[in-house]
Formats: structure tokens, sequence, C-alpha cells
């Protein structure tokens, strides 16, 4: 358990550090992630590890056309990674933290 803590506080401090101009976020992706990840995982016996930044209201439609377009052109995932069943947009909780999308 403490290896699993000591890599997201390891994964927390790589992000500070990389993407550290608050006026870029939320719009920022973490260069190298999965690399990243997969060896701390590996240190740590983890199992996943994500990156989901928080998001305004008033930022939603500006950074869902963000994330397809890092999904879809940056980083030229298959077609249809990173949407569910709901089609594309961002999940959420309401105030009772019951799943929706928004």
């Amino acid at each position: 358990l403490q290896r699993k803590r000591w890599s997201s506080i390891t994964m927390s401090s790589i992000v500070a550090e990389l993407l550290a101009d608050p006026e870029e976020w939320p719009f920022v992706a973490v260069p190298g992630f999965e690399r990243i990840v997969n060896n701390l995982l590996a240190t740590s016996g983890g199992k996943d590890m994500a990156f989901a930044p928080f998001i305004n209201a008033d930022q939603l439609t500006k950074w869902e056309d963000f994330a397809y377009d890092y999904y879809e052109n940056v980083r030229e995932f298959p077609n249809g990674t990173a949407v569910n069943s709901f089609g594309k947009g961002v999940w959420s909780t309401d105030g009772n933290f019951t799943p929706s999308s928004i």
C-alpha cells in the first residue's frame, strides 16, 4: 500500500514540474504519461493510474474540444477512444455523487 501511495505522490510531482504554468490548466496533457505510469505501476504493483484535471462548467465545451483533438489528432488513438455508451462527453457526478454525463 505504501508503494502505491508513493507512486501517486511521484506522479503528482512529475505533473507539477512538467505543467507548472497555472494559466495553461486544465487544457494540458502529460508528455510521456503512459510510459511514466507503466514504470510507476511496475514499481508499486498498482493496476491503473489516471490524469483527470477538474474543469468548471464554463470550460466544458473548450475542454471537450481540447481533449478530443488530443485523442484523435495529437496522439492518434484509434477511432472511438474515449467514447462511452452515452457518446462523447464528460463524465461527472451530481451533488449526491451519482454518476452522470454532462
